[in-house]
């Protein structure tokens, strides 16, 4: 048996993520205070027992798509996938996250409802990108 079978996590974690890309829906998001007295918003999604503890990179990511009053957020979707980050010197697994404007550079899934551009709007182009726009 697993350790993570013993002991279940109630926060996503890459594994989770790792080999297929969940599109989810954000049900509410809420400060969590831990024991050492730190805080960090955690999303909830429709449909799962767990949450997403929100890092600055992935809060600022789904802020980019849908606003940074964290209300608007609820109803909306949002990509969860794995990739390798630094992290205080190491490379390791984390989650990131994607809404449809950060989606420009990688498509999402073809059940993601991204906004259609408005009339005469032909969307991001690929020249108008920069390394800073891409979601990984």
């Amino acid at each position: 048996m697993k350790l993570d079978d013993m002991y279940p996590s109630k926060s996503f974690k890459a594994d989770d993520v790792k080999d297929k890309p969940m599109v989810l829906t954000i049900s509410s998001v809420e400060i969590t205070t831990f024991d050492d007295g730190t805080s960090k918003p955690a999303v909830s999604f429709e449909g799962q027992d767990k949450r997403l503890m929100l890092n600055k990179t992935n809060a600022s990511t789904i802020a980019e798509s849908y606003g940074d009053d964290t209300d608007a957020w609820i109803g909306k979707r949002i990509q969860l996938y794995a990739t390798r980050v630094e992290f205080k010197g190491d490379i390791v697994d984390a989650i990131r996250v994607q809404g449809p404007k950060s989606a420009a550079a990688t498509p999402p899934p073809a059940d993601f409802d991204a906004p259609e551009p408005e009339q005469g709007d032909p969307g991001p182009l690929a020249s108008e990108s920069s390394d800073e726009d891409l979601p990984f």
